[in-house]
């Protein structure tokens, strides 16, 4: 980017209906930038802050966002298929209805995160921080847990057939209870 507020570039190309599909972004700061239904496919984010961003139907499918803050950020219906959000950061982010089927979510701390009804088929949630999230009717059909920390996690008409809970840390005995009605192993 050669402007002077690579921000207001960005935020000023998306409202134009440009894609930034494979563009190179790393440690950008879009903090509370209005990026609604943004094509961000392939792009590398890594460690790019966007704390309270506005993501919402944005298209950020295979991106690489390793590392960033998306605290708060509103990622409803967002498409995060196969994106790489490693040792992200997203608390309190809304991600109903997001797909993040296949995303690697390992280590990303998701406390208090709503993911209603969200779509993690096979997305790798292994080491992650899911304090006080709601996964109500989400899908998390094969993906593993194992090690993730889940104290007062919702899980309530999740589909969690294939899902590995082994080795899963800070579940209430009403959590417990609830997966084992379920069928769920831990």
């Amino acid at each position: 980017m050669e402007s002077e507020d690579p921000k207001a570039e960005i935020v000023a190309k998306v409202k134009r209906g440009e894609s930034l599909e494979g563009a190179r972004l790393p440690f950008i700061n879009l903090k509370r930038a209005e990026l609604e239904g943004a094509n961000f496919q392939g792009a590398d984010l890594t460690g790019a802050v966007l704390l309270f961003a506005k993501l919402q139907g944005a298209n950020l499918r295979e991106a690489k966002l390793e590392g960033a803050i998306l605290r708060g950020a509103k990622l409803e219906k967002a498409n995060l298929v196969g994106a790489d959000l490693h040792g992200a950061f997203l608390g309190i982010a809304d991600l109903t209805k997001a797909d993040l089927s296949e995303a690697n979510l390992k280590g990303a701390n998701l406390q208090g995160a709503i993911l209603r009804g969200a779509k993690l088929v096979r997305a790798d949630l292994r080491d992650a921080y899911l304090e006080s999230a709601d996964l109500e009717g989400a899908n998390l059909r094969g993906a593993p847990l194992r090690g993730s920390y889940l104290r007062d996690t919702n899980f309530e008409g999740a589909e969690l057939e294939g899902t590995d809970f082994k080795g899963v840390q800070g579940l209430r005995a009403k959590t417990g209870a609830y997966l084992r009605s379920k069928g769920i192993t831990l």
